[in-house]
């Protein structure tokens, strides 16, 4: 009660001051007008000059307005992606561009439907030779024949028109057998801000000028004309021609100008978008006759005035009187709309409310987006850092790490194989596809915290036990993953699973055993985990010599040795019987046998690979491996045999240097002495042959035999000792530079493995 009591004679106060204010605005022109009533006639013919110009600003707005119309529907044309996609677009054209011209038609019909004032939109792709439009796709030499073959322009100054520049919007008036069109032209903007090489046209009948002229026309005794900059009228309601330019420049300081005769009174007024001038012919019979008419009802009208003066007062007052303004004059300027000037309160209050709620959005959507990035580089760091991410780091991000028990799956994505799916479009859905999908199904088994990684999709998978009923669970939602992933993609993703370990500490050790195990992938698409692939590979022994033997032999092409070597790493007793121990056995082997063609220069190994479908007995799965390392073997040989004196030179110099890599003194220098070479010569020939420098082959000789050692517990100062190096320090500076890591860190990630 109290605070309405405060409000309500404020609000009539303020109220009853704005009707005030009304009264004497009425009344002080109504005694001036008293006073000054001789000058009538005066103050009569400005006010026909007012009212006459106020009609040409109207038909200027309305006829500005119909070019703004225009330029957007050229605009609107231009920036649909549609189009935009057409004009860059080159012959020939594929399945994806015959889409984008059906797409582009509809669009273009969409425009023309949208702006019943616009005759026909089209688009000139001067890159096909052609033009589209919402009838259809045509030849530009038939589209001419079909529309302009008989207007007032030629078909080379027609094809020229639409191979020019037109940076701004221009208009071609051309005159054909249906009557005068307007042609708006504009050259295409692509995506990148810059003119492509098409031509957006907008067609409007002239006829649609005239008659927006005409409504302006209320009496038979007014004209109106639209002037070109050099005079030639572009439309006009009158049969006459257009006034001098002379008169027109005359009038266009507000004021009239007569022409010849003083039987006729002109105003002028300029476009406000185009260079066109737009001129009111007036009859000086009917300016006459409206001032004796005005001074008729000059008593009349004051009288009225009178009599509803406070009425009128009262209703300003109520109308005018809008808090809302307040509300949106701090705004007023700060947009640069073209129409908001023309919107009351209300409607300027309504759009700066939907500009600020867009601008928060906007501003909403990037900070997601930022968090997700975000999100993407702390679970990477998680898996890959071998420091880890704590638990404080994590939350803040929005990874929650508070189960007891965590594993990784990681699903490779197929098309990382070569699959004919696509582009790279293709490929980050299918990425997409896996995660949802397995965050559906596994979502109410376990705790979870997906993201992509290269070409896989990892999952952290948190379990609250260590259960073999957990693990099936598991291995259950994989394949129903797999299965959703066929059915919808007809792509096949293969999953492998690492170990489980306990608490958070441990998922990089985790994410390291699924990789592995993904390199045991089957063609039956069952997910492999690393436990299976660990216990069969303790099962047996493959050691770091042999597969460095049969690398050896492969490179060198050593056919029975490489298979009598075989057969001795590949038992048919003991252990090997087991299906799973002779399928992960015969995986290493085969592997060693591509790392020893790689390192004799093969590159096209695509079709050597072994496969679950190749197991079969002991002796079936050995004769296998046998013949992989005959083909291998041949090719090597037929390699070297087409190099065959540069390819002996530079099997010497690897033998050498394994022979001598200890010897601190063995360098470039040393090497070409041996062989009787200049060292520039001797490493040219060595590059272009092996494709490796001879300094950078010494290191990773040096390097890989510095792995072996600290695979057996050596210091680093003993490894330098042995590997050619004369303090630890050299060592470990061209280690990290090969490998990425310090000595001390390779032998810390291998102690783990």
């Amino acid at each position: 009660m109290k605070l309405d009591s405060i409000k309500l004679p404020r609000q009539k106060s303020v109220r009853g001051g704005w009707f005030l204010s009304y009264i004497l605005v009425l009344i002080v022109p109504l005694l001036l007008c008293l006073l000054l009533y001789n000058y009538s006639t005066g103050i009569i013919t400005a006010e026909s000059k007012r009212i006459y110009g106020s009609a040409l600003d109207q038909a200027r707005i309305d006829l500005d307005s119909y070019l703004t119309e225009i330029e957007q529907t050229l605009s609107r044309a231009m920036q649909d992606q549609t189009v935009q996609r057409m004009v860059t677009t080159r012959k020939p054209l594929d399945g994806y561009d015959q889409l984008a011209l059906v797409n582009t038609q509809s669009a273009l019909l969409t425009i023309e439907t949208g702006h019943p004032n616009v005759t026909n939109v089209w688009v000139s792709l001067n890159n096909l030779d052609s033009v589209i439009s919402s009838r259809g796709y045509l030849d530009q030499h038939l589209f001419y024949l079909s529309r302009f073959k008989n207007s007032s322009m030629s078909e080379d100054a027609w094809h020229e028109l639409l191979h020019e520049s037109h940076l701004r919007w221009e208009m071609v008036q051309l005159e054909n057998e249906s009557g005068t069109d307007f042609l708006f032209i504009r050259s295409a903007l692509t995506s990148g801000l810059s003119y492509a090489d098409a031509t957006v046209v907008v067609t409007v009948n002239k006829e649609l000028f005239v008659k927006r002229l005409q409504q302006f026309c209320w009496d038979p005794e007014l004209d109106f004309y639209v002037l070109a900059p050099d005079g030639t009228a572009i439309c006009k309601t009158a049969a006459g021609d257009p006034p001098a330019m002379d008169i027109v420049q005359a009038a266009a300081d507000g004021s009239f100008a007569f022409g010849p005769g003083g039987q006729q009174a002109y105003l002028t007024r300029a476009s406000s978008v185009t260079d066109w001038q737009y001129v009111l012919n007036i009859s000086n019979k009917l300016l006459m006759k409206n001032t004796r008419m005005t001074q008729l009802f000059t008593w009349g009208g004051m009288v009225l005035c009178m009599m509803l003066g406070l009425g009128l007062s009262a209703g300003l007052t109520k109308k005018n009187y809008q808090p809302l303004g307040a509300l949106v004059s701090p705004y007023d300027g700060a947009d640069e709309a073209p129409d908001l000037v023309e919107k009351n309160e209300f409607e300027r209050l309504e759009y700066y409310s939907q500009k600020s709620r867009r601008e928060r959005s906007d501003q909403q959507h990037e900070l997601w987006k930022s968090q997700q990035t975000l999100r993407r580089y702390y679970l990477k760091s998680l898996l890959e850092s071998p420091l880890g991410l704590s638990r404080e780091t994590a939350e803040r991000s929005g990874i929650r790490l508070d189960a007891p028990f965590y594993t990784v799956v990681v699903f490779k994505n197929p098309m990382a194989d070569g699959a004919p799916m696509g582009d790279g479009s293709h490929f980050a859905v299918l990425q997409i596809a896996i995660m949802n999908i397995f965050q559906e199904i596994a979502e109410p088994h376990f705790a979870l915290e997906l993201t992509a990684l290269g070409e896989t999709c990892v999952a952290i998978v948190g379990m609250q036990e260590n259960t073999p009923a957990q693990d099936e669970q598991l291995l259950a939602d994989i394949r129903e993953t797999q299965q959703q992933i066929r059915a919808h993609f007809h792509a096949d993703p293969g999953a492998a699973v690492g170990e489980t370990h306990a608490g958070a500490a441990d998922i990089r050790a985790a994410y390291q055993e699924a990789l592995e195990a993904l390199s045991y992938l089957r063609d039956d698409g069952e997910p492999v985990a690393y436990r299976g692939i660990h216990d069969a590979r303790t099962a047996y022994t493959f050691p770091l010599e042999t597969e460095r033997k049969l690398m050896d032999l492969i490179s060198l092409g050593s056919e029975e040795n490489t298979a009598a070597l075989i057969r001795q790493a590949f038992p048919l007793d003991g252990a090997v019987r087991d299906p799973n121990v002779a399928r992960c056995l015969a995986y290493d082997i085969t592997a060693a046998l591509i790392k020893g063609a790689a390192m004799a220069g093969l590159d096209d190994q695509k079709d050597i690979c072994f496969s679950p479908g190749d197991a079969g007995s002991p002796e079936e799965l050995q004769a296998h491996l046998i013949k992989i390392s005959a083909t291998l073997c041949g090719r090597v040989r037929l390699l070297k045999g087409s190099t065959s004196t540069t390819r002996a030179l530079c099997d010497r110099v690897e033998q050498y240097i394994r022979e001598n890599y200890a010897d601190p003194d063995l360098n470039i220098s040393q090497v070409g002495q041996h062989f009787d070479m200049t060292p520039t010569y001797l490493s040219a020939r060595f590059k272009k042959e092996t494709g490796v420098a001879l300094l950078a082959f010494i290191s990773n000789v040096r390097v890989e035999a510095a792995k072996q050692l600290l695979t057996q517990g050596l210091s680093v100062a003993k490894i330098a000792e042995q590997t050619g190096y004369r303090d630890s320090g050299s060592l470990i500076r061209v280690f990290k530079k090969v490998t990425g890591m310090t000595p001390g860190q390779y032998k810390a990630a291998h102690s783990e493995e």
